[in-house]
């Protein structure tokens, strides 16, 4: 046997050794029972507050629900434990919710968790200043908002919201994003990272949608300007109307049905294809570099199309039109066809 061989399995040993004792002095000062956590008491807790006009919530590892209520008081439901509680206080007209975690170091080595507690918020019909909710290891639900400004943030967890929601911001880590069909606000800027994106909804300004490795699909959108930005997976659009659609993915498909922008359509994909099937625009500006461009119109346009390695074919131009369709592909054909 090599001695490089010989080096590494010595090395491996060891530290296999030093986690066998590490988990060992987990086991022991944990009271000797790996299971100990499951038996944990845990007591439920409630509050209720008056004249919330701004919410600020780390949850830790818990799941955060916020719902809409008939009272005229903001009212909050938590659990405790000996490992865990929540500082709950009001300050103003700010109400601050904070995950405590009081754990020792060799309860993290036993894989002791705080557990999958849920905090729930309930928030009286009326229109709060701000809502900001942050979780590491929790979903959030928040599906019927009533705030000018909302931060939903998880590391890793879901997030659903929805109502309206005024300036809205969104960032998922490890999970997936969705905005439910109804939502309205002035402003949408969603972020994953790892997931997926789902939107529906009316805002008056500018929609971002943008992850890293996952799908982007919206659905019944309306904005001033939708930006969608893919790293790694595909972006689907259906029943869109915007004023600008900025759309790129860099590994990945682009499909669009019946998106409609009354000025600029920016298409570009480095590693997919481009389908737009029932779209308009002022203008379009249509790139692939590697994949076809298949596009369906609703009204003609002048067309210049060019294409490296690939066949190209669109109707004649239209001398009237206004708007000027361009499309270029470096590996792949260009089809342009106008809606029957």
């Amino acid at each position: 046997m090599r001695k490089s061989c010989k080096v590494l399995l010595i090395v491996a040993g060891v530290l296999i050794g030093i986690g066998a004792i590490f988990c060992a002095m987990g086991f022991a000062f944990g009271g000797g029972n790996f299971m100990s956590d499951i038996n944990r008491n845990y007591n439920q807790m409630s509050a209720t507050f008056d004249e919330v006009e701004v919410i600020d919530v780390f949850a830790g590892s818990s799941n955060v629900v916020i719902k809409e209520s008939a009272a005229k008081d903001t009212k909050i439901t938590y659990s405790v434990s000996e490992d865990f509680s929540f500082d709950v206080n009001k300050t103003g007209k700010k109400l601050s919710v904070e995950f405590k975690d009081y754990r020792k170091w060799f309860e993290f080595i036993r894989f002791i968790g705080a557990g999958k507690c849920e905090v729930i918020i309930e928030v009286p019909d009326n229109t709060l200043d701000s809502l900001e909710v942050k979780t590491s290891s929790g979903s959030i639900e928040a599906k019927t908002l009533n705030s000018l400004v909302t931060k939903l943030t998880a590391t890793s967890g879901s997030i659903e919201a929805g109502g309206n929601v005024g300036e809205m911001t969104i960032s998922c880590s490890s999970g997936s994003i969705k905005v439910v069909e109804g939502t309205r606000g002035e402003s949408l800027d969603a972020k994953g990272t790892s997931g997926s994106l789902w939107i529906s909804g009316d805002f008056k300004k500018e929609l971002k949608a943008k992850i890293t490795s996952g799908r982007i699909t919206l659905k019944d959108v309306s904005a001033e300007k939708t930006t969608l930005e893919n790293t790694s997976g595909s972006i689907n659009a259906e029943n869109v109307k915007a004023a600008t659609v900025d759309t790129a993915s860099s590994s990945g498909s682009i499909s669009f049905y019946d998106v409609i922008s009354s000025g600029d359509m920016y298409v570009r994909s480095t590693s997919g294809s481009v389908k737009l099937d029932r779209v308009d625009a002022q203008n379009y500006e249509l790139k692939s570099v590697s994949g076809s461009i298949r596009a369906t119109i609703l009204t003609p346009k002048i067309y210049d199309l060019r294409t490296t390695s690939g066949s190209t074919s669109a109707p004649f131009s239209d001398s009237d039109s206004k708007g000027l369709l361009t499309a270029r592909a470096t590996s792949g054909s260009i089809r342009i066809e106008l809606a029957q």
